[in-house]
């Protein structure tokens, strides 16, 4: 009997257990998905150490390309990092557009930094969250006391506000920058005038006015070039970085801006004075210069002086060689007194050159037209008369090669004028007949 009360009693505790129902979930349970924080900043590490080897990469390169790079790789993985973040807090992927606005981006990034998975739902804020959001408003903190409080009295700081406002927001007039530049270049300031002129370009850069740039960086190979050829200050390493440097920014320039002239036209009075006046033997030099100059004529066809040296430099080459180089050199100094019959030195070059290969007839001819584009050039009038003695021709020869003659269909004998021109006098200063390369790098024109 005492068995049976038992299992009855068992029955009734049965009957009045609660019926089992469905789990009830936890809440924080709940999956949110998306990426917790170290992800994020290991994620946001990266992409500035990507924007900061593009940058180096952009600033030895000067490769337009890599901006556009930069923005196509970083700008979508910097929002990817965000949106997957915000879904982890527990908020909408759309909050990632307020990073398109400067301060409340801050407010987005902060979330993303600080906050645990869910904090939108709990609204709790864990220990790892209070220590991570100290070390974020602390260096916000130092930021803004750095940009405020100088370095020194007299030395502001790099970071300071004047510094950050002075690199995001353009001076009113860049060109006045540029043309303090010219002040100091033409002074003879030419570190000042360097670091005017970067910064023009910097601007012009930035303002994506691309020919005021090119322009200013023109300007600013050429400062580097005088502060390697004639600043005192600079140690010889010094003044060979900025020489090599130089040379670069112009064959830069070249490149990119095909239709400026002048840097190549600089570039070419470099090959120039390393060829007329350097040490280098041999043809080198002279095939440096037909090549530079040739990428002048490219741009400028009608650029008398990159004829004229072409010229000089395939008359050269045509005494190194034999049998080379004497039909370039004859046609590049015959165009060169075609678009610049008023320089003696193209005219005397010419008929050295004519001298040189047994044309004497031709050399007389050119001797005559030249006496008539340039009268008053004493230095033609002295050159001729040593052409006629050393042909055994007699000097009143002089006398007949001053008269006015056509340019255009020169004469054997000239027309008689209706006022007779005299022999001019002596100048007070002798001038004597000069030697090719000296003579010809003389009255060139006064380069940059």
């Amino acid at each position: 009997m005492e068995s049976d009360k038992v299992i009855e009693f068992d029955k009734v505790l049965e009957i009045e257990k609660p019926p089992a129902g469905p789990p009830v979930p936890a809440e924080d349970t709940k999956e949110y998905g998306g990426i917790g924080r170290i992800v994020y900043w290991l994620g946001m590490f990266g992409v500035n150490v990507l924007i900061i080897v593009l940058i180096v990469i952009f600033i030895a390169t000067g490769e337009r390309g890599l901006l556009l790079l930069a923005a196509l790789i970083v700008i979508p993985l910097t929002f990817f990092l965000i949106v997957t973040r915000l879904h982890n807090i527990g908020m909408s992927g759309s909050w990632s557009l307020l990073m398109l606005v400067p301060i409340a981006g801050l407010f987005v990034h902060f979330r993303c930094l600080v906050y645990p998975e869910g904090y939108q739902d709990t609204k709790k804020l864990d220990t790892a969250g209070k220590v991570l959001a100290a070390i974020v408003i602390a260096s916000l903190v130092f930021v803004v006391i750095a940009g405020i409080v100088p370095v020194s009295p007299s030395s502001p700081s790099d970071y300071s506000t004047q510094a950050i406002k002075d690199y995001f927001f353009p001076p009113k007039d860049v060109a006045a920058i540029e043309k303090q530049g010219d002040a100091s270049y033409e002074a003879g300031e030419y570190q000042e005038a360097l670091r005017q002129y970067r910064d023009a370009a910097d601007w012009y850069e930035r303002l994506d006015k691309l020919d005021s740039r090119d322009r200013a960086e023109f300007k600013q190979a050429r400062a580097q070039l005088y502060v390697a050829l004639k600043d005192p200050d600079v140690t010889d390493t010094e003044r060979t970085e900025h020489y090599t440097s130089a040379i670069a920014r112009l064959g830069k320039l070249s490149r990119h801006s095909p239709k400026y002239a002048d840097p190549q036209r600089l570039l070419c009075d470099i090959a120039w004075g390393e060829a007329v006046h350097g040490r280098q033997p041999g043809s080198a030099p002279w095939m440096k210069l037909v090549q530079q100059c040739t990428k002048l004529l490219d741009i400028d066809p009608n650029d008398h002086q990159g004829h004229f040296r072409r010229g000089y430099a395939n008359a050269r080459l045509a005494g190194l060689m034999k049998g080379k180089y004497f039909a370039e050199a004859e046609a590049d100094l015959r165009k060169a007194i075609e678009l610049k019959s008023d320089i003696p030195d193209y005219w005397m070059e010419l008929a050295r050159f004519l001298q040189s290969r047994q044309r004497t007839d031709d050399a007389h001819k050119i001797f005559r037209d030249a006496m008539a584009a340039n009268p008053d050039s004493a230095e033609l009038k002295l050159m001729y008369s040593d052409f006629l003695r050393r042909e055994g021709r007699s000097d009143d020869g002089l006398q007949k090669a001053t008269q006015p003659a056509s340019t255009t269909k020169p004469v054997t004998q000239p027309a008689p004028t209706t006022k007779p021109v005299t022999q001019p006098a002596p100048t007070t200063k002798p001038v004597t007949q000069p030697a090719p390369a000296t003579k010809a790098a003389k009255t060139q024109d006064k380069t940059a």
